[in-house]
Parts: structure tokens; C-alpha cells; sequence
């Protein structure tokens, strides 16, 4: 082989081992930079989820509770679960793939079943009393 040859295939075996080590970093960093996009995300909408909760149970709670009228009548309005629930809803209608559900022993209404593949992820929280 001329001295030529063997410089150029040096140098392209350098050049691939850069490129490869160069894109190995970039892939990660680029991974590691949607994940955290991801969690800052899913934080604002908890975070949002937990505004209404406490606005529900700080300004509506204690009007629906000192109106006469409205003392032995039922009004779901004065949960906070159900403020978080009915913002989510509407929040869903433009972005589905959004959830919120609040953890509970008891399955009571159909928005807080789990989905499909929650039930046997759920199990061990279910039998253990800690």
C-alpha cells in the first residue's frame, strides 16, 4: 500500500471514532435534556392540578359551608378532588394524552379506576398496610 492510502484510512478511522464518540454525547445530553423538559411539564400541570385543589378547599369550601342554604345539600363543587378533576377535564379536551388521578383505597366513580395495565402495578400498595 502507498504511504497515501494508509494516511487517508488513519485519518477516516479517526474522523469515524469522533464522529461516533461526538454523536454518543450529543445523544445522551439531548436524552437527558427532553427528560427533564418532560418533568418541568408534567410538574406545571400538577402543580396547576394542586391550585385548583387548594383554591377549592381555602375560597369555596368555607361560602358553600356558611350559606345557610346550602348546608344540607350536596354540591361536589365543595371537593377539592373535584375542581382538580373537572380542570383536567377540560385541559384534556385539547391535550389527551394528559392524566391526573388521585391515589385512593377505594375505586368509587369511574374517573378513578385505573387504566389497563394499573391494576396489578397498584397491588402491592393495596395489601401492604405502610
Amino acid at each position: 500500500m502507498k504511504l497515501l492510502l494508509k494516511f487517508n484510512l488513519i485519518v477516516l478511522a479517526v474522523v469515524a471514532i469522533g464522529l461516533a464518540i461526538v454523536s454518543w454525547v450529543a445523544h445522551s445530553f439531548l436524552i437527558d435534556n427532553a427528560r427533564a423538559q418532560v418533568l418541568q411539564q408534567a410538574e406545571l400541570i400538577i402543580r396547576s392540578a394542586s391550585s385548583t385543589r387548594d383554591y377549592t378547599t381555602e375560597e369555596l369550601t368555607p361560602i358553600i359551608v356558611t350559606a345557610p342554604a346550602m348546608r344540607h345539600t350536596f354540591l361536589p363543587q365543595a371537593i377539592p378532588f373535584y375542581g382538580a378533576t373537572v380542570t383536567f377535564a377540560h385541559l384534556r379536551q385539547k391535550f389527551p394524552e394528559y392524566m391526573y388521578r388521585k391515589p385512593r383505597s377505594t375505586l368509587q366513580t369511574f374517573r378513578t379506576v385505573p387504566s389497563i395495565g394499573r391494576p396489578m402495578s397498584l397491588m402491592p400498595f393495596a395489601t401492604s398496610p405502610t
